[in-house]
C-alpha cells in the first residue's frame, strides 16, 4: 500500500466519520460511507494522490454515497407505496442465518438471492453481473463453508438452473 495513502487513511478516516455523522448521519452509515469512498480512493490513488486535498475528495466521495443510499431508499419507499405492497417480509432468522451473515460478502448475497429471493442461478447471475457458472460454485463453496460452521450436511440447491 502507498505511504501516502496509508497516512491519509489513518489521519482522516475517523475524523471523515466524524464529519458525517455531525452533519446528522448515523455512525454505522457514515463509517460504511467513508470505508466505501476510502476504497474508491484507493482505486484511483494515482489521480486523487495528486489531488491538493485528498481527504476532501474522499469526504465529498462519502457524502455522495449516503446522497445516492438515501434516494435509492425514497424511491424503494415510493415504489412500495405505489404498489400498495403492506409488508415485506422480515428477514430470516436462526442459527444458519447469523452464520450466513459472517460469510464473505459475495457467497452471502448469492445465498440470500437464491433461498430467500428464490431466484434461479442464472437471474442470480444477471442481478451480479457473473455468470451462472460463478453463482454455481459461489453456492457451493457457501453451502461446504455452512456445513463445516453448522456441522450439518447441508443439501445442495436443487433446480439451480
Amino acid at each position: 500500500m502507498d505511504d501516502d495513502f496509508a497516512a491519509l487513511h489513518r489521519d482522516h478516516r475517523r475524523r471523515l466519520i466524524g464529519a458525517l455523522c455531525a452533519l446528522g448521519t448515523g455512525v454505522d452509515e457514515a463509517t460504511d460511507a467513508v470505508d466505501e469512498a476510502f476504497a474508491r480512493a484507493f482505486q484511483r490513488w494515482s489521480r486523487v494522490g495528486a489531488r491538493p486535498a485528498p481527504a476532501a475528495w474522499v469526504f465529498v466521495t462519502a457524502r455522495n454515497v449516503l446522497r445516492r443510499q438515501h434516494r435509492r431508499r425514497s424511491l424503494e419507499r415510493r415504489l412500495l407505496r405505489a404498489h400498495h405492497v403492506e409488508r415485506v417480509a422480515p428477514p430470516p432468522a436462526g442459527e444458519t442465518w447469523l452464520v450466513v451473515a459472517g460469510l464473505p460478502p459475495r457467497q452471502r448475497e448469492v445465498v440470500v438471492l437464491r433461498h430467500v429471493a428464490g431466484l434461479t442461478e442464472p437471474a442470480i447471475g444477471a442481478a451480479l453481473g457473473i455468470s451462472r457458472g460463478t453463482v454455481s460454485s459461489t453456492l457451493r463453496d457457501a453451502h461446504r463453508s455452512l456445513a463445516a460452521q453448522l456441522g450439518d450436511d447441508l443439501p445442495t440447491t436443487p433446480g439451480g438452473r
